[in-house]
């Protein structure tokens, strides 16, 4: 099979895999049931940056200033009205068909 390096030069090598091993690397661009592609092109694609820069730059557009909010105070208790504080969380619930034919 041949391969592509990553490099500055773009220089195409051979390499020899197992088969298991080219089956894991076709599977990869297999898309799981219920998936769609979404390919983008022109002006949204991944090597259009500098278009995407130039566009942004003749628009004068900034980005939007994003506000800190404030932290959300704890929850406090219905009966005292003092603050309440997490000590501690359950398991989940244990799943499967065990779980259900014992109930």
């Amino acid at each position: 099979m041949k391969v592509k390096k990553r490099g500055t030069d773009g220089t195409v090598q051979r390499a020899t895999v197992s088969g298991m091993e080219f089956v894991r690397r076709f599977l990869q661009h297999v898309l799981p049931k219920g998936f769609q592609r979404v390919r983008h092109y022109g002006w949204l694609g991944a090597a259009a940056k500098a278009k995407r820069q130039r566009i942004l730059a003749l628009l004068d557009w900034q980005p939007p200033i994003v506000l800190q909010r404030a932290p959300a105070p704890p929850p406090t208790c219905p009966c005292c009205a003092k603050p309440m504080f997490l000590i501690g969380t359950l398991p989940r619930a244990p799943t499967g068909t065990r779980w259900q034919e014992s109930r």
